[in-house]
């Protein structure tokens, strides 16, 4: 698919990149159910409608819908979007209708997009009858705040509780040869062990804790409360509308009451942020552009049609492409990955960085960006990432089950001739020989060295330090930007910024 310029209100062409596809934020109109003004016309005074009960993907997977026509805009596409309404003079106010279908990362984002609308002046009212903590998050942010009585806020806190399958697998019949290199590497863990080791204990307590204390931090400072009300209304867990402890509703109200309350029967003021983001902005055009590149999944060496993962035949193509058009000034990269594929990750950074020696290329990290998504973002000039993104993870882990117990319950007998010692290494009915595990190991080793040595080289520093914070431990924003793993606290926004005053766009 051709690339379709278009020009944006900070003077510059975003091109949105999609697994299969490059879209821009000029889309063709979505054909399909608003609750608002389907026509999507706007005119001073339009109250922008966001609709956040079904989850923004961070990819679009089918950018075209029935008749070639755009369904569901993107989460970037929808950042920009609130970004462009806050300066459009026609926009009056933003309608948000929870519970928000994302993570608190994600919630962190928008908040801050919300932010600026309500700065530009814009009235931000909220509905919701579920509040969930990420709505918690962007309440802060409104100025009015309306549900049912009956409406239900559950903050219950967080909580890691990895499932340990070793005693169901013994039943079962199955084993597994697990080898990890760092200790903190624990993704094999489950299958080998009954409970949790205490170096994976570790990097889970560490990573909640940061995790939760930036979550009371957020709702002290939104609700100027003090954080240890924050910590009791979390240890309360869920609360209707009357006994919530805080005085964050404003009044209460059906839906359709609210509705009517604003508008009367006058709905074509409201528009869907879907229809307003399909719509050409306003703007002035400038020769600069800047590519948008979308990733996340799990990374994968190869996939067919339906994948919805990270492929080096996707990725790494289009980044070498982007990387030798000189009509594009600067690459943002927007990860969101747990890994995978220590091969494809290893194919798509070498391109990151055959990128950066030609033009800047930023990364800007969603909810997790971890193994092979730290892999595939470290090569980059600048990494930005929100407080509540989950890193690091640089190790490597195998795991090979192997059926023997199994075959000898259902009275399987598989009968070998080999020629080659270790002609036996691929096969699923008995676990590795000392032998083989230490060549696998060697191996692992090897990878692990170049994962290593190339974000020491990314993050310019020594590998000593990048083995000394690796091991595959996880690792909140707050510690690995205190560690050098990252750069800065930032939604994609900022990263758009930075990046339009690193390649000099003209402002307004």
């Amino acid at each position: 698919m051709m690339f379709k310029a278009l020009a944006i209100a900070m003077a510059i062409f975003i091109l949105f990149v999609s697994l299969v596809a490059v879209t821009s934020l000029r889309t063709k109109p979505l054909l399909g159910f608003f609750s608002f003004s389907r026509g999507a016309k706007i005119s001073k005074g339009t109250i922008l409608y966001v609709d956040l009960r079904k989850p923004y993907l961070e990819v679009e997977q089918y950018p075209f819908g029935i008749f070639g026509i755009f369904k569901r805009p993107t989460f970037p596409r929808l950042l920009r979007a609130l970004d462009f309404a806050s300066e459009d003079p026609r926009i009056k106010a933003v309608l948000i209708r929870g519970p928000a279908a994302m993570s608190l990362s994600s919630a962190w984002e928008l908040k801050k997009q919300i932010a600026k609308a309500r700065k530009a002046g814009k009235t931000i009212y909220a509905y919701y009858d579920l509040a969930t903590p990420s709505d918690m998050l962007l309440l802060t942010e409104c100025d009015t705040i309306v549900s049912p009585r009956q409406a239900v806020t559950a903050v219950p806190g967080f909580m890691a509780r990895p499932l340990f399958l070793r005693g169901t697998f013994d039943k079962l019949g199955v084993g597994f040869d697990v080898i990890h290199i760092g200790k903190y590497k624990g993704a094999g863990e489950i299958f080998v062990s009954d409970t949790m080791s205490a170096w994976l204990r570790e990097s889970y307590e560490a990573f909640l804790e940061d995790y939760y204390n930036q979550f009371v931090s957020d709702l002290a400072d939104g609700y100027n409360i003090p954080a240890e009300s924050v910590k009791a209304i979390i240890d309360g867990a869920v609360y209707d509308g009357r006994t919530i402890p805080i005085a964050i509703i404003d009044s209460f109200m059906h839906w359709e009451e609210f509705v009517e309350h604003l508008v009367g029967k006058e709905r074509e003021k409201i528009v869907s942020i879907n229809a307003y983001s399909s719509l050409p902005p306003k703007a002035r055009f400038c020769d600069k552009k800047i590519a948008l590149v979308s990733a996340a999944g799990t990374i994968m060496d190869e996939s067919d049609r339906s994948s919805k993962g990270i492929t080096p035949k996707q990725y790494a193509k289009l980044i070498h492409k982007l990387a030798d058009d000189d009509d594009i000034d600067a690459i943002i990269f927007r990860v969101t990955s747990p890994g995978g594929s220590a091969i494809a990750s290893d194919a798509i950074n070498a391109e990151i960085v055959r990128a950066a020696k030609k033009k800047p290329v930023v990364v800007s990290m969603g909810s997790i960006a971890a193994s092979g998504g730290y892999y595939i973002s470290m090569g980059a000039r600048k990494i930005f990432a929100t407080p509540y993104t989950l890193t690091g993870s640089i190790g490597v882990v195998m795991i090979r089950p192997y059926l023997q117990r199994l075959y000898e319950k259902i009275g399987a007998n598989p009968q070998e001739i080999k020629r080659g010692r270790n002609a036996d290494l691929m096969t699923v009915d008995k676990p590795l020989t000392y032998e083989q595990k230490e060549m696998m190991k060697r191996l692992l080793l090897n990878i692990y060295h170049d994962f290593v040595s190339k974000a020491a080289g990314g993050r310019d520093t020594t590998y000593e330090w990048i083995d000394s914070v690796a091991q595959g431990r996880i690792w909140s924003a707050a510690d690995a930007e205190s560690l050098g793993l990252i750069d800065d606290f930032g939604s994609l926004i900022d990263a758009i910024s930075y990046v339009e005053k690193l390649i000099e766009v003209p402002e307004g």
